[in-house]
């Protein structure tokens, strides 16, 4: 796979070294094949799969046809006021759904991420529902995050309905709560639209479905592989960038209408700001973009340069990113999150955005290391969510060992694993186990000092254990099995006792099930750390 960099605006070109990547694309997990559709005429054609390379459309269609929910969403965007304060985006999804579980289902569980206190004036109404062109009614629970509605008749494992779903989202003109996911900066006239649209809850093989109140603490979106087609109006001043890629462009008026395909993602995500300027590059044949603003010009380069250099390593070590497009955007996010991962797309927050950042660099190399540990393979972030944050932090730690070598490496651990565990392991607080719920935590702080510190560290006693190339061969075996599935804790450590034995498990019990942290380091390393 090659690596070069090309520009659009504003003009400039890059030298980056030639990659060769040997990658194999392997099938969809046998845990996400329910029987297929019983309703052939709503299956989904593979033209739902244009946002992937050529080379794995047709694999990838034949292992996931079937098996995946499709939204068909029409909507408009109508711009914040600046008396009122709010904006909205209004549409219609055709939710042409597959019981993609288990078991037999008689209810549809809807999550309204919006309607949580924490976004203000921010709400998600369902304003109509039919099944099968009948009318029904939901019933609502959690401050109306969750949405319940019963079906015409019960679904078995592979059955399909036709579910429609008239919504309005009304957009704050707030951005700061829930990491600045979702709203609009007034200083920058940029809107975050995260979790705009109504989605599926989520569902965990062995477990069942998420139907609880809506996680307050790291990730709220938990949700399974699905296919997005979406057509949105917008004013024509707004550039967008959003997962998946866009299949056609019209223009009328004052208004530009988009119509961009997802292929299989767990969200569809858009972020758009009129005074976006784009710089982009290849890998391989994946389009890679930067979008940014004027001010922060002279570190875009440099963030586009890192997401190609990253993405090219990952697709080494893990297996192919398989999409056309990946989109790196400067956001306006609170002070809580430098980075936040969607498929297809990351927000990097604009305070990171200074050429020679070590932040920046860690920040956009960790939301690159999430498409493959969440949005390639998913998992439960309400109850597991180390499988994702604690190991791309530390492949990320891997990136940089790759690039220039174990004495900055260390320096990354000691900066962004250590000096973040320690803070916690060495307080009144003490040491917590990392395997657990993130309602479980006693505070936000003490959620990420464990699961993004501790949990990486546990990462790097399997990495020392297993030796590197052991580690990588067991992460690319766990992302080829459970790719567009909900993996669970204990597929991860079959990975690893595969590659590593019995004794793995006495490492993965130590970092990740106990609080034995005391064990490893004392106030010796912490001050030795200062």
């Amino acid at each position: 796979m090659n690596l070069s960099i090309t520009t659009k605006s504003p003009n400039r070109r890059l030298a980056v070294l030639p990659m060769i990547v040997l990658v194999i694309f392997g099938m969809v997990s046998s845990a996400y094949h329910p029987a297929m559709a019983a309703n052939q005429s709503l299956l989904p054609s593979i033209s739902l799969y244009e946002a992937l390379l050529p080379e794995y459309q047709e694999d990838i269609f034949t292992a996931t046809s079937g098996r995946l929910p499709v939204y068909d969403i029409t909507a408009s965007l109508t711009p914040v006021d600046d008396v009122s304060g709010v904006g909205s985006i209004d549409g219609v999804t055709q939710l042409d759904y597959v019981n993609f579980t288990d078991t037999r289902q008689t209810d549809l569980f809807i999550r309204l991420y919006p309607n949580a206190p924490i976004y203000q004036e921010a709400s998600l109404t369902l304003d109509e529902i039919t099944i099968e062109g009948m009318p029904v009614l939901a019933t609502y629970d959690h401050d109306q995050t969750l949405a319940t509605i019963p079906l015409a008749a019960p679904l078995e494992p592979g059955d399909r309905t036709r579910i429609t779903l008239a919504f309005t989202s009304t957009i704050p003109a707030e951005r700061n709560q829930s990491y600045g996911m979702f709203g609009f900066d007034q200083e920058s006239r940029s809107y975050n639209l995260a979790h705009w649209q109504p989605l599926i809850a989520g569902w965990t093989p062995g477990i069942g479905w998420n139907t609880g109140p809506m996680d307050l603490r790291g990730d709220p979106v938990f949700t399974n592989t699905a296919l997005f087609s979406v057509t949105l109006t917008a004013p024509g001043e707004l550039t967008f960038a959003t997962t998946g890629s866009a299949v056609n462009t019209e223009v009328t008026g004052g208004l530009t209408t988009y119509t961009w395909e997802s292929g299989p993602s767990r969200d569809f995500v858009m972020i758009a700001n009129p005074e976006f300027l784009v710089m982009e590059g290849l890998v391989g044949d994946t389009v890679v973009r930067s979008f940014y603003t004027a001010s922060s010009e002279p570190a875009a380069a440099e963030v586009l340069e890192i997401s190609m250099q990253s993405l090219a390593y990952f697709n080494e070590q893990f297996g192919p990113y398989p999409y056309r497009e990946f989109d790196v955007a400067e956001a306006y996010i609170g002070p809580r999150a430098a980075g936040i991962e969607f498929p297809g797309l990351v927000y990097i927050s604009r305070n990171l955005y200074q050429p020679g950042n070590a932040s920046l660099e860690f920040t956009i190399v960790h939301e690159v290391a999430h498409q493959w540990f969440y949005a390639i393979v998913g998992n439960n972030q309400y109850l597991h969510a180390f499988l994702d944050e604690s190991t791309s932090n530390y492949v990320s730690i891997l990136y940089i060992e790759a690039q220039r070598g174990p004495e900055a490496a260390q320096i990354a651990v000691d900066r962004f694993l250590k000096r973040s565990y320690f803070a916690e392991l060495f307080s009144e607080s003490g040491d917590h186990v990392v395997n657990q719920p993130t309602s479980a935590f006693p505070s936000d702080r003490t959620y990420g000092r464990i699961v993004y510190g501790k949990g990486a560290l546990g990462m790097q006693a399997l990495r020392e254990e297993m030796g590197l190339d052991g580690f990588v061969a067991a992460l690319r075996s766990y992302v080829e099995l459970h790719q567009f599935s909900v993996a669970l804790p204990e597929d991860l450590l079959a990975e690893f006792e595969k590659v590593g034995g019995a004794t793995v498990l006495t490492t993965w019990n130590h970092w990740f099930e106990s609080t034995n942290g005391d064990q490893d380091f004392s106030p010796d390393d912490l001050n030795q750390l200062r």
